[in-house]
């Protein structure tokens, strides 16, 4: 029995050993450490996270391509590594896999989107990417496209400028290409968001005034201050200076409210005085003396039986 598992070993090596730098497909089996475990049917293999491209997002049972790294035997059977990176384009171009997949060879494979992808990676245009997700306004309405390469699209979730959430379903328009149109309801940005990748978009004015000059200063409200006698000066100049506070001094009629080191508080007639109550303090004082007397009396009076 331990022959034959070996001798099955052997050829599972042999024959991934021939296929080494060659594409093979499979499914997405489980996920450890981010590092990825696909199905091939006669064995599984391993797609480490250094050998994943940037932004991909595999569920478990989704198909996977990707190229032959490396194969090595473990005390566990044969280990084959894989890699969706680096050589892994270049043998795209290198290897006939596409030619018997497109005359229907052992089932025939994807080689129609194995050469749109190597035609997008060659021409390094974004809106070429494999999973890429683009929003855009016009006026109050928002089209948002999510193009990828998956057989299904999940929902996309919008986030408002207040922060309410909600999910907006998408619908195929051209293959790989799903579009959806939102109506907004507030001014300010829109933030989408859909496997791991986010769009942005502004509904409204690009530079609306209330956020041209988002800086402080006091020099906004020194003219109204100095025209009403009052004075506007920052207690601090950054983050890490100390906070210098003038002195507080209460004026009744002055023509000016305001110093180098001090500032005036005009004393209006936002209080009155309603009357005034006085509780001598003999008479407390009095009572707390004859308490204590007569706590004496009693003890010296109990000391005596």
């Amino acid at each position: 029995m331990q022959r034959i598992r070996e001798a099955e070993r052997d050829t599972i090596f042999n024959e991934y050993s021939q296929k080494l730098h060659d594409l093979v497909n499979g499914t997405v089996q489980r996920y450890e450490q981010r590092n990825m475990f696909v199905d091939l049917g006669k064995t599984e293999a391993l797609l480490p996270l250094s050998e994943q491209v940037p932004r991909e997002n595999f569920r478990i049972n989704d198909r996977i391509l990707a190229y032959v790294l490396d194969v090595r035997k473990t005390n566990k059977g044969p280990l084959v590594v894989l890699s969706r990176e680096g050589k892994g384009r270049g043998g795209m171009l290198l290897t006939d896999q596409l030619w018997l997949w497109a005359r229907g060879f052992e089932g025939g494979g994807p080689h129609v989107d194995l050469m749109r992808r190597m035609a997008h990676w060659l021409m390094k245009e974004p809106e070429l990417e494999e999973e890429a997700l683009r929003a855009t306004a016009s006026g109050h309405e928002i089209l948002v496209e999510r193009q990828s390469l998956k057989d299904e699209t999940p929902p996309v979730t919008v986030t408002a400028p207040s922060g309410a959430r909600e999910e907006i379903a998408l619908e195929a328009g051209e293959p790989g290409l799903s579009r959806a149109r939102f109506k907004a309801k507030e001014m300010g940005l829109y933030r989408f968001e859909n496997g791991g990748l986010t769009a942005l978009v502004n509904v409204g004015p690009a530079n609306p005034r209330e956020f041209r000059e988002v800086a402080s200063t006091p020099e906004k409200l020194r003219p109204l201050a100095s025209a009403t006698g009052g004075t506007a000066r920052r207690l601090s100049t950054g983050a890490s200076d100390e906070i210098t506070m003038p002195r507080i001094v209460e004026l009744r009629d002055a023509n000016m409210f305001g110093g180098a080191d001090w500032i005036g508080v005009k004393r209006g007639a936002a209080g009155a005085l309603k009357g005034v109550e006085a509780t001598p303090l003999g008479i407390g004082l009095s009572a707390l003396l004859a308490l204590l007397g007569a706590i004496l009396f009693v003890w010296t009076w109990e000391g005596r039986r």
